[in-house]
């Protein structure tokens, strides 16, 4: 049975309910095109609707419209998505969520894309979109969210026919770095001794051990909080004081994966770090077996609030308040930059501490240290110590050279 070219139907926006058209491609045997009619009144929708038909306005899979091509692109069960997922590549469901959010929101309202082929995508046509969404007050992140969405599908489209993908080189809007607070030496020690905190009551109470050990395996071996929520059993070597960093769950996701660009490795546990996971593990239900930070079902991992809410509990028992958290920029990241720089300050080797935090540059480790880490009473002792030995050394050689012969 033949499909019908199109349908009409109502959509609410802000200007009121106005009606849409969706056409159907019979060789797809699907919609491959929502255009909106700009009006409210069902007969004149129908008549843009058969304008827009006569004019062929509807494109196959060769060559499809812009913003429909797009919507499919990032479906979880697109063929983009499966491929992936078949070369053991999968996307992750945020990710997938993200992009396709971004087509809703920043791609689809952009009325020059309504009636755009994707051959027609061209680098001052996208330029043009991008100034059109800082006029609308959109950020920059938020800009290239989109624009990445769009960069990858147009790719793929063009690799896919052996073209040559039109938007190369296009370049991103520039992102101002996120600023990430670090914790002091002082900080970090009065963790370590923290096991309880206070309710908005005042009342007192343990610190779960799983958020603890969490809590350390980032600010003591640098862990992210994808990786500390990955951490099995089997990559903590105990005994000689290692921990084999070989997956992540990323936040609010089951499902394992390889860590952020790949950065397997292998990272030293110090001594008060092995305590703390020992003690976990005699408290476990599941002792040393699956995940480092249970759940409550072995297969899973810590929830992600769980972890994250049990660190700003930590924080406040040692003074941190809200207040304080959101003005020094601090989150569980704030873990990974702390441990960068107290590597540094204690004096381990650039390029070793950029192996152990798995960085894939110099530059990157430099944006994780932070002066605010620095014992500076423990630096002043250090330097004056050298000084005095220098005193020393050069009070020696002028008494030697004032001896008679």
């Amino acid at each position: 049975m033949k499909h019908l070219p199109y349908n009409l139907y109502k959509r609410r926006t802000n200007r009121g309910t106005v009606w849409h058209v969706r056409f159907w491609n019979e060789a797809a045997e699907r919609f491959v095109k929502t255009v909106s009619c700009q009006t409210s009144n069902k007969a004149k929708a129908r008549d843009v609707a058969e304008d827009m038909l006569k004019r062929g306005v509807v494109a196959g899979d060769d060559d499809p419209i812009l913003v429909p091509y797009l919507r499919d692109f990032w479906k979880s069960d697109s063929m983009y998505a499966r491929a992936k997922a078949l070369r053991g590549q999968e996307l992750s469901p945020r990710y997938l969520a993200l992009c396709a959010g971004a087509v809703r929101r920043d791609i689809e309202p952009y009325t020059p894309f309504a009636d755009l082929h994707v051959s027609a995508v061209t680098p001052g046509v996208v330029e043009r979109w991008m100034l059109w969404l800082g006029d609308q007050g959109k950020g920059t992140r938020t800009i290239n969210i989109a624009l990445q969405a769009i960069r990858t599908a147009v790719r793929k489209w063009a690799r896919s026919r052996r073209l040559s993908d039109p938007l190369e080189g296009m370049q991103k809007a520039a992102e101002r770095s996120r600023e990430r607070g670090s914790l002091s030496l002082s900080e970090i020690q009065a963790l370590i001794k923290s096991h309880e905190y206070l309710d908005k009551d005042r009342k007192e109470h343990p610190i779960d051990a799983r958020v603890r050990a969490g809590v350390l395996l980032g600010c003591l071996a640098g862990l992210r909080l994808g990786e500390c929520r990955g951490l099995r059993w089997e990559d903590v070597d105990e005994e000689r004081g290692i921990i084999r960093v070989a997956q992540s769950v990323p936040a609010f996701e089951r499902t394992p994966r390889k860590p952020k660009w790949g950065s397997t490795g292998e990272v030293p546990a110090p001594s008060i770090l092995v305590e703390e996971l020992q003690e976990l593990a005699a408290g476990s239900p599941f002792g040393r077996s699956g995940y480092v930070l249970y759940n409550a079902d072995e297969g899973s991992p810590i929830g992600t609030e769980l972890l994250r809410n049990g660190f700003t509990r930590m924080l406040s028992a040692i003074g941190i308040n809200k207040e304080v958290r959101v003005e020094r920029h601090l989150s569980f990241h704030s873990l990974r930059h702390t441990f960068v720089s107290l590597s540094r300050m204690a004096g381990i080797p650039d390029f070793l501490v950029q192996r152990y935090a798995r960085h894939r540059s110099a530059a990157m480790m430099e944006q994780y240290s932070h002066v605010e880490i620095v014992d500076f009473e423990e630096a002043r002792k250090k330097i004056a110590a050298a000084v005095s030995m220098t005193k020393r050394a050069k009070g020696s050689s002028r008494g030697r050279d004032s001896l008679p012969e």
